[in-house]
């Protein structure tokens, strides 16, 4: 979910906190401070109660009679004592989910620890879940238990009342008039990008792409350029990134406090990017005509009365930066690799450019580029920078027809669904035409989902659109690329769907 930025004054009474960073205990309790000692508390309360009764045993957890039963009737399966299908999962997940698909069906059991989950692949199953039937659900707890050191508070982590303010908030900024603004830096940053690419063409896709992305997304975040301190920032965000890998999914469970080398180097990341969000909150400038989305974000806050301390600040600032530039760098780096691969498409699309925009990367100028936008929908169906989606039961429940009772933990996967044979003709092949000649058209809302979807669907989702037009339109009228390699990278589906290695092209200016 990428960033935007935004425009406005900062007071002195907009940032409230001193300057240092609380250490890990202290700085949680201030994160759930957004407004009184009562609502800490609270909040408090709330969680006991939620870690207590999602720890119960799935049969003890419902009121509904039957419900129970009805779980341990759904097809799947139950996996090695105590620790579940966790072996399966953390040593291939992608193949774990794909066989249980095909194995037990769209809605299939299985147990991973003392935890009950579902694997939901049915498109309007997924509908009920992230629309129809959102009040029943939340984010899975490891997720914002692992995600509160990282962005405490901040909108991916946030629940209830609280979120809905958040969301309010913020949502303003990612309309397309506003993030039409911000379409300058991404081509200017592109430009910096080619210059390299220009002088060294044997380049690592990811690589770049982090980079680029990376200084985007801070441009657009604190309007500043952080061309001496990205190789930091992006080192303090692949510690962070590893703590989700799953093949270490026993080690997420294990207390961070202990001293193990995987904790350390977590909790460095994390205090390195709150040092350096902090550093940036520092050297803000106020000012009327600012557009990067600190501004905005303070003048929002203010304008409604809410209250804007600097913890509160810094989770939404390192929420937008960690979401924008992961996920964006991801589908860049896949489209541009899958176009590489497939030359004939590449040079298609690089004629489309030329006849429609000519050398010019525009919003405007881009607009009736169709076969743009049919790459990107394909490269993200094919591999999308977002391959699962998780939430837990807070209430039994039918979904799909079959009833769960509370605490089942769902996941969905754009993995799975993106690539089903009963959804998708060919599903693993590389086919932007099927966006174009109808064949993509009719399918359910939720056979293509690399957003999700309903009240929590990617705020960032139309500045990563643009984001992606625009930096893949100026590369595309610039270089022509090829694979470093003939085979693709291996996957590593931590979080995000990032590559297990280098991504090598190679890159040359186009006559």
């Amino acid at each position: 979910m990428p960033p935007a930025a935004s425009s406005s004054t900062r007071s002195s009474t907009a940032i409230q906190a001193s300057r240092p960073l609380a250490s890990s205990a202290t700085s949680s309790t201030r994160r759930g401070s957004v407004s009184s000692g009562s609502t800490i508390a609270a909040g408090k309360r709330d969680a006991r109660h939620r870690r207590w009764r999602h720890r119960q045993p799935c049969p003890r957890r419902t009121g509904w009679a039957g419900v129970a039963s009805a779980y341990e009737q759904l097809p799947g399966e139950d996996g090695w004592p105590i620790v579940g299908s966790i072996p399966s999962f953390s040593r291939e997940p992608l193949a774990f989910l794909t066989e249980l698909r095909s194995e037990h069906g769209s809605l299939a059991r299985f147990r991973m620890g003392g935890l009950d989950y579902v694997l939901l692949a049915d498109p309007a199953g997924i509908e009920q879940v992230l629309v129809t039937e959102d009040d029943s659900f939340e984010k899975h707890e490891y997720l914002r238990d692992t995600l509160g050191d990282v962005i405490g508070g901040g909108l991916l982590a946030a629940e209830g009342g609280t979120w809905r303010t958040q969301r309010q908030l913020a949502q303003p900024d990612f309309r397309p008039e506003r993030v039409r603004d911000y379409a300058g830096p991404m081509v200017g940053h592109t430009e910096d990008l080619l210059d390299g690419w220009r002088r060294h063409g044997h380049r690592d896709l990811h690589e770049d792409a982090s980079q680029l992305t990376l200084r985007i997304a801070a441009e657009t975040l604190f309007g500043v350029d952080v061309d001496d301190r990205a190789d930091e920032i992006g080192a303090a965000l692949d510690d962070v990134m590893q703590r989700f890998r799953a093949d270490r999914r026993l080690l997420a469970m294990v207390p961070k406090s202990w001293p193990l080398p995987a904790n350390r180097r977590y909790q460095r990341g994390v205090e390195t990017l709150h040092g350096v969000v902090d550093d940036l909150i520092d050297e803000h400038e106020p000012g009327q005509d600012r557009v990067d989305l600190m501004s905005r974000l303070i003048q929002n806050y203010r304008e409604h009365g809410e209250a804007m301390d600097r913890s509160r600040l810094r989770d939404e600032l390192v929420t937008f930066l960690l979401a924008g530039h992961e996920t964006t760098a991801l589908a860049l780096t896949w489209t541009l690799w899958l176009l590489a691969s497939h030359p004939e498409i590449q040079a298609e699309l690089s004629e489309e450019l030329a006849s429609h925009a000519g050398g010019d990367a525009t919003p405007a100028a881009l607009a009736d580029v169709g076969l743009l936008d049919a790459v990107i929908d394909e490269a993200m169906r094919l591999l999308p920078p977002v391959w699962a989606i998780g939430r837990q039961a807070v209430e039994d429940v039918e979904i799909a027809g079959r009833r769960l009772p509370a605490g089942t933990q769902v996941m969905t996967s754009q993995w799975v669904v993106h690539r089903d044979p009963q959804l998708w003709e060919a599903p693993g092949t590389f086919d932007p035409q099927r966006w174009l000649d109808g064949r993509a058209g009719d399918k359910p809302r939720f056979a293509h989902f690399p957003f999700g979807g309903g009240p929590r669907t990617c705020i960032g989702d139309t500045f990563a659109m643009l984001e992606l037009r625009l930096c893949l339109a100026r590369i595309l009228q610039t270089m022509e690329i090829r694979p470093g390699r003939d085979e693709r990278p291996p996957l590593d589906p931590s979080l995000t769907l990032r590559p297990g290695e280098p991504v090598p092209i190679v890159a040359e200016t186009r006559s």
